[in-house]
């Protein structure tokens, strides 16, 4: 066995034999470090060069507010408020996703957990989101003010409306807000809806969330 000392199991080593060195991020003793680690002088791998994608946040946000700003200027009726929301929040959990695996990949296990955990706590909302979506936005009554409605849109748009509603559960309910934002004047992302007073004051209280 490489190791010299172990601690619990005979596979959780604590120290190593000569000619071995410790990985600590598994308690392994090995004939050589890992990719992007190094052996020190008392033969403990460390992390020598990390995995890094420099400005990745920073670049996506710059494209989303350049695309929301474009269309704007072209479109004024674009609701760029929610135009934002709903892109950078379903970039944002792609991002988190890809940070979640590049530090599982370089073993900051508490980094991910804490990752994880947001993950896990933004699916949460995303359910409680779709239950009131079933319960109040599906089963609204034709508006009396005229205008098409939102089954109207629902049943106009089948393919956009079943898109952003599969990529809101997948991502974040804030996709949700796509179909009302007016990005770039296309009708697709025109729904109107019964109760629209309550729709914004629930969205904006999960969002706050």
């Amino acid at each position: 066995m490489p190791c010299l000392t172990c601690e619990g199991a005979t596979d959780q080593c604590t120290t190593c034999q000569p000619n071995f060195v410790y990985f600590a991020p598994k308690k392994q003793c090995l004939t050589s470090c890992p990719v992007n680690y190094a052996a020190d002088a008392q033969s403990q791998c460390y992390l020598a060069k990390e995995t890094v994608a420099p400005f990745v946040t920073l670049i996506g946000t710059v494209l989303i507010i350049l695309l929301v700003a474009v269309s704007r200027c072209w479109k004024p009726q674009t609701r760029i408020y929610n135009a934002f929301l709903a892109l950078e929040g379903a970039y944002l959990v792609f991002f988190w996703i890809y940070m979640l695996v590049f530090l599982i990949k370089d073993y900051h296990k508490a980094s991910a957990t804490m990752i994880g955990i947001a993950l896990i706590n933004n699916y949460i909302i995303n359910l409680i989101w779709y239950n009131f979506y079933k319960e109040r936005v599906l089963t609204q009554q034709p508006n009396a003010i005229g205008g098409m409605t939102y089954g109207d849109y629902k049943n106009t748009y089948k393919c956009t409306q079943k898109t952003i509603l599969i990529f809101s559960l997948l991502t974040t309910f804030q996709l949700f807000r796509m179909q009302y934002c007016l990005l770039f004047g296309a009708d697709q992302y025109n729904a109107r809806f019964e109760l629209t007073g309550k729709l914004v004051k629930r969205m904006n209280r999960y969002s706050l969330f």
